[in-house]
């Protein structure tokens, strides 16, 4: 998928330090998680 290519565009961006990383991941994952919930209430 495209979390590789966000990571690396991060990590460059910050000249090589991974500290963003880690709290841009939960948001995407904590995103996903409230789409799916969104998804499965439409019926």
């Amino acid at each position: 998928m495209c979390g590789p290519l966000i990571t690396a565009s991060v990590v460059s961006a910050q000249g090589g330090s991974y500290a963003l990383v880690f709290p841009i991941s939960i948001a995407f994952a904590l995103a996903g998680c409230v789409s799916i919930l969104l998804i499965k209430s439409v019926r």
